[in-house]
């Protein structure tokens, strides 16, 4: 048998391995070993690589100035094995094999060097300072070199696995002192470490890379609840950036930063670990799917609230500035991601592009009654002699000229002839050709500007001898305008038009008078009316729904196909009536009707009061918990809410999520309780207080239920600063939005 024997190329040379003897020598073989062959010290799954022998040298280790030599029993060897885990030495003895090894995470170097007679000398040298020298009569190049290879492997591994673990404590630090950033930087560097250890020892062999597997997990558990409180303060973080990005509207980023948060708490719930604990990760996670969903509409909500507020301002040049903002904010809806896959915000691109040219219409309009009223103050202003002022509102009438000419050009290039005749006319007294007195068929308001000499604008027409007629046009110019900028918006030019039930009587009364004594008096009427409409965000029953804005058509999504039919119908009767009478006789007189048909309801209902309080209740018992949500739902839009699509609700730490701009803008979480035999306690009032305060998205929060409701309840729900709506409240505020039919149209599906 050869002195070298290389185990890697064929199962032939196997012999030294399963056998304490060999073949081969003119006596027919020798014994090398006198206990167990060298099979008998390999571990699980290692693999030798080389084997190498000798007769009579055996091995001798030089640590410093001590030197050990081993040498074996007359009629044994000492044989030298590398496997992917170690150098295995093994030395004949008759009384029982010594064995020494050497793991080759421990080598630091491995070499042969030529000694007298044709000897080989193989040199290992470890990191405790030894030196294990083992002669053999052959070349040991082979067996030096896969030594010394396989050390430079283990080591680098190892020194890798040293790195990770010294980076332990450096992530505990910095998510103890905040830094979310740095910890995961610091956790990905670890992360690194170890897969690149497991991937340089792969090529040693298989059980090399199981021992550094086993290392590298004990590494890895160390970080176990460091790494759920990480992705746990990762999610926190996240969410604070997306909050923030949603209050710069940024939409599209704010989306992504949510995304980012939902996925960091679902992270930190699939890893293992105390800290934070699974229900408080599990409320934050349902905090910000809410506010996620929230954010769907929040785009529609805003860009709506600006249209809204420049339908409702009477100066035009205000509406103009507000048309403008809503107009900016409906361009940026067409930027985002509307894809039907994603569905990161609610409503099409088609219809969002069509409310921005309506919009847009309206700026238009605006910036040219603007303009026209800055051009008649010019007038007055250049007629009274003050000729430096006149130049300067001449100014601001270009300005809303042009700002009107950009929009045309975009959106309506056929009023382009319209808008330069006024420009060229606002260019001719630029240049000092001024009327010689104010023209008198102008219906607009006028602005008031201090003369150099004191004397107001409005001072100066009661000079003038035109100042009744001024006057005059004044008192009209208002309702003219909202009319001007209402008329392009349907839903606005219904609520204008139709006949208003809630006015009183003696409204209804003074409309049979000489039309030309009360046309004053009934625009009053209804411009208060259409004012307080837009103020609590609701439209008249009578209203037409293809009219609507965007934000109004998803408004009505929860509501069933019944509903919508009715709502149409009623909507077209409106319609005929406006149409076939004139606006101001026709409202006053249908007022006036109404108005007596709701005094007879009221009365009626007052009488029947304490026995349908039994019906209703006993319908609202019947109702199923989706009906009862979707009561809920239509019950809060009734009252000037918008509610989130039901989709959006799944996701909700609460059943209802409701939206209103008006007075102010809020976010209103409702929990349901519905429980009809049973009553509501005090642990609903905590759970739903709990939700609240996990849940950016709703600024307060409601529990309406079908259950009776203590004091002790209603008290412990003030204390936590929201309201609790019992089924007596729940009732009336029914019979109140007239939604006492709804109950009978679930009943019959």
């Amino acid at each position: 048998m050869e002195r070298l024997i290389n185990l890697t190329e064929s199962a032939e040379n196997t012999d030294i391995l399963t056998s304490t003897t060999v073949n081969g020598g003119l006596l027919g073989g020798d014994e090398i070993l006198a206990t167990s062959p060298l099979a008998s010290y390999l571990h699980e799954e290692e693999k030798p690589k080389y084997a190498l022998r000798n007769k009579s040298a055996g091995i001798e280790i030089q640590d410093g100035t001590d030197t050990d030599q081993i040498t074996p029993s007359d009629d044994l060897q000492a044989l030298a094995l590398v496997t992917d885990l170690r150098v295995l030495v093994v030395v004949g003895q008759q009384d029982g094999d010594i064995k020494l090894e050497v793991p080759l995470s421990d080598v630091v170097e491995a070499k042969t060097e030529e000694k007298r007679f044709r000897t080989s000398v193989l040199v290992i040298t470890t990191l405790s300072g030894e030196r294990w020298e083992f002669p053999s009569k052959t070349d040991s190049e082979p067996f030096a070199t896969t030594v010394d290879e396989f050390a430079q492997l283990w080591t680098h591994s190892y020194r890798l696995l040293d790195e990770a673990a010294q980076q332990v404590e450096s992530v505990k630090d910095a998510v103890e002192r905040g830094d979310v950033d740095d910890a995961r930087e610091r956790v990905d560097i670890i992360e690194d470490k170890i897969e690149n250890a497991k991937t340089h020892i792969s090529e040693v062999g298989l059980a090399a890379k199981q021992r550094v597997k086993t290392r590298a997990e004990k590494i890895s558990n160390r970080l176990v609840d460091t790494r759920r409180e990480l992705s746990a303060a990762e999610g926190a973080l996240a969410h604070a950036r997306a909050q923030q990005k949603w209050r710069e509207e940024s939409y599209e980023s704010a989306a992504r930063r949510f995304e980012e948060t939902i996925k960091a708490y679902q992270r930190a719930l699939s890893t293992h670990g105390q800290t934070p604990p699974d229900d408080v990760l599990r409320m934050r996670l349902k905090g910000a799917a809410t506010e996620r969903e929230l954010l769907r509409v929040s785009p529609l909500v805003d860009a709506d609230t600006e249209r809204r507020r420049a339908i409702n301002e009477p100066d035009p040049e205000k509406a103009a500035t507000a048309w403008k903002c809503a107009l900016d904010n409906y361009r940026e809806l067409l930027t985002l991601d509307w894809g039907k896959e994603t569905r990161n915000f609610l409503v099409d691109r088609d219809t969002i592009r069509d409310q921005t040219v309506s919009i847009a219409d309206d700026a238009i309009e605006d910036h040219l009654a603007a303009g026209e009223q800055w051009l008649e103050s010019g007038d007055r202003l250049a007629v009274g002699g003050h000729d430096q002022q006149a130049r300067e509102v001449y100014g601001r009438a270009q300005t809303q000229f042009q700002n009107a000419n950009e929009l045309a050009k975009e959106v309506r290039p056929e009023q382009l002839d319209q808008i330069r005749d006024a420009m060229a006319t606002v260019e001719e007294r630029l240049s000092g050709d001024v009327p010689d007195e104010v023209p008198t068929n102008s219906t607009l308001d006028t602005v008031d500007i201090s003369a150099p000499d004191g004397m107001s604008n409005s001072q100066q027409r009661a000079v003038d001898e035109s100042d009744s007629t001024d006057q005059g046009q004044q008192s009209s110019s208002g309702r003219d305008e909202v009319d001007n900028h209402d008329r392009n918006n349907p839903e606005l030019v219904t609520e204008l038009e139709s006949p208003d039930p809630a006015l009183p009587a003696e409204e209804s009364t003074a409309s049979q008078q000489d039309p030309d004594e009360t046309e004053t008096e009934s625009e009053k009427s209804e411009s208060h009316a259409s004012e307080a409409e837009a103020e609590t965000g609701s439209v008249p029953s009578g209203t037409d729904n293809s009219g609507k804005s965007v934000l109004d058509q998803i408004r009505s999504s929860k509501q069933t196909e019944e509903k919508k039919t009715e709502n149409e119908h009623a909507g077209s009767v409106t319609d005929d009536s406006t149409l076939n009478q004139p606006a101001q006789t026709t409202g006053s007189t249908d007022r006036a009707a109404e108005t007596n048909d709701a005094s007879h309801n009221v009365g009626d209902k007052q009488e029947t009061h304490s026995g349908q309080s039994s019906t209703v209740e006993t319908k609202l018992a019947m109702l199923s918990e989706a009906q009862f949500k979707t009561l809920v739902s239509e019950l809060w839009e009734a009252q000037g809410w918008s509610t989130v699509p039901e989709s959006a609700q799944a996701a909700s730490a609460f059943d209802v999520l409701a939206l209103r701009e008006r007075p102010r803008e809020e976010r209103l979480g409702i929990w349901t309780v519905h429980r009809p035999q049973d009553t509501v306690d005090t642990e609903d009032v905590v759970d739903c207080r709990m939700a609240l305060a996990e849940s950016q998205g709703a600024e307060s929060a409601t529990i309406v239920t079908t259950a009776e409701v203590s004091e002790k309840v209603k008290q412990d729900a003030e204390e936590r600063d929201f309201a609790v709506v019992g089924r007596s409240d729940l009732t009336q505020l029914l019979r109140f939005e007239d939604l006492v039919d709804r109950l009978d149209r679930f009943a019959t599906g």
